[in-house]
């Protein structure tokens, strides 16, 4: 967008003529894949998830992960950071069930900053179904 301007000053001849010029942009961020499948997690173990942000706006923003639940860590970078314009960032998403037989299906948080006054949450879906183990190992014995 342009706006012609045209400043005359006091005792001049001339009027001083110019433009201002400005772009517009979005504060845009999608994942890809838009929901997180950690599929089927046996109890006490875990399950490891990639997830890509693209942020698509003309200017960087800041993300991080808030109010996760205690069952999911962001392994890459503890879940805060910068993404350039443009850019397509990689996260792993960690899931360790803390109880079993239970099917999950909640959200995660991403709180995206841009500049100064602009902030906003994103909910990131995500599903895992947690099973216990049919075969259970112990020192001494082997239980199916």
């Amino acid at each position: 967008m342009r706006i012609p301007i045209k400043v005359t000053g006091a005792n001049q001849v001339l009027p001083v003529k110019f433009s201002i010029l400005a772009v517009f942009t979005v504060n845009s961020v999608t994942f890809s894949p838009p929901l997180v499948d950690f599929g089927n997690v046996f109890h006490k173990s875990g399950s490891r998830f990639t997830v890509i942000m693209e942020n698509h706006s003309l200017l960087p923003q800041q993300f991080s992960f808030v109010r996760l639940p205690k069952e999911i860590t962001v392994v890459t970078d503890s879940g805060t950071g910068n993404i350039l314009p443009q850019e397509k960032y990689k996260l792993q998403l960690e899931y360790r069930p803390t109880q079993s037989n239970v099917y999950e299906e909640a959200f995660i948080h991403v709180r995206m900053i841009t500049g100064q006054i602009c902030a906003r949450e994103l909910k990131l879906p995500y599903v895992a179904n947690v099973t216990k183990c049919p075969i259970q190992v112990d020192k001494s014995k082997l239980e199916f």
